[in-house]
């Protein structure tokens, strides 16, 4: 005779867990296939915080009593940053042609360096290197990058449109925000809240894109100095590799001494460490002492989480997305700082979750995870 026992309950965790994994397989899903669609709009995005942050600083500068008009520091702001843009595209794209065309002799010139450095290893000790090999793949993702910043050229328009209506939009939030919330003290709280965010946000893109520019403009004048080719296809990478903590300083140093290597390792080898130690230095002088003060004790990502930002956003949108990945991930981190229930998100993306302590208060961890006390 068979005794029927009851079913236990699913237990609530396994469904959490199963829950999330299947939201998150989703969201990732999207954004692969969204790619045409979400890429323009991140990119507007950043943007328009951008251009927020210096319509901002403009409309604060004050000569005496008079201040530049909200309408006259937006358009000034505008206008200079699409100036960059602009500047930037036409120098990577034909300066990038020009720099794939003289592959084969630099090609030529490290094969002979190669055989060089062979020559005075001891006997029995050879470098197993197959250089061309090497700089082709370096060619293949320099012609990816071209590829992906044409494909954003093409797209401008559609991202100058995305900004326009931000810019708009950006007006009349307050308004909506208004019906959201008709209470005076849950509109006020809201509004508190978004007003952090959105001010953290815009200085980090803010300081950020500032120390790049005086990084990529000391290293341009250096490159110049020197006579080493290529100079402002090396200052945009080192712009742009500067949104990339860590990793990217280290490879806005390597790809342009590579080039000195190249060019001055038979004629002066003097070029190359002098190259190489300046460089360096302006990486120390700006990451390590300017922008901590500019930027104080701002949200500071894991190393760990940088790589697998690089690694996830790579994977789904490429070069570009690598580009922006890490400054997408801290306006993730401050977002999540900034609401109390999802503080232990940013206190895991952050290096060792003081900062957040400090500038966003105590942590609150979420319910499942509390210690739940014994019955009395």
């Amino acid at each position: 005779m068979s005794t029927n026992h009851p079913q236990k309950p699913v237990n609530a965790s396994v469904l959490t867990i199963g829950a999330a994994f299947l939201i998150l397989t989703i969201v990732v899903s999207a954004l692969a296939l969204g790619r045409p669609f979400l890429l323009p709009l991140v990119l507007a995005i950043v943007v328009w915080y951008v251009i927020a942050s210096l319509r901002d600083f403009m409309a604060g500068i004050e000569l005496g009593s008079f201040t530049l008009p909200r309408w006259l520091s937006l358009l000034l702001s505008m206008l200079v940053i699409g100036f960059i843009a602009y500047f930037v595209i036409n120098i990577v794209l034909t300066s990038f042609a020009s720099l794939i065309g003289d592959f084969p002799t630099y090609v030529a010139d490290a094969n002979r360096l190669l055989a060089l450095v062979q020559g005075l290893l001891p006997e029995g000790v050879t470098i197993d290197i197959n250089l061309q090999n090497q700089f082709d793949r370096i060619l293949g993702i320099a012609n990816n990058f071209a590829g992906q910043l044409r494909l954003v050229t093409q797209n401008l328009v559609i991202v100058v449109i995305y900004v326009a209506f931000m810019l708009v939009e950006d007006q009349r939030f307050g308004a909506k925000l208004r019906h959201l919330f008709p209470n005076d003290d849950d509109y006020s709280r809201a509004r508190q809240m978004l007003g952090a965010i959105s001010r953290k946000i815009q200085a980090y893109l803010a300081v950020k894109t500032l120390m790049s520019l005086i990084t990529a403009v000391l290293a341009y004048i250096i490159l110049l100095v020197f006579d080493i080719n290529y100079a402002p296809v090396w200052a945009m990478l080192v712009f742009f590799l500067n949104f990339i903590p860590v990793v990217g300083s280290i490879i806005a140093v390597m790809l342009p001494v590579a080039m000195a290597v190249l060019q001055f390792w038979e004629v002066s080898p003097w070029v190359i460490l002098i190259v190489t130690g300046l460089l360096i230095g302006i990486q120390q002088f700006v990451g390590s002492f300017l922008e901590p003060r500019f930027l104080g004790s701002s949200l500071n990502l894991s190393p760990l989480i940088i790589l697998v930002a690089l690694s996830f956003w790579g994977f789904l949108w490429g070069p570009v997305g690598m580009l922006i990945s890490v400054p997408v991930t801290v306006m993730m981190a401050i977002i999540f700082a900034s609401v109390p229930a999802t503080r232990w998100i940013a206190v895991l993306l952050s290096q060792n979750g003081d900062s957040v302590e400090e500038e966003f208060g105590p942590v609150v961890m979420p319910a499942a995870t509390r210690s739940e006390k014994p019955n009395s």
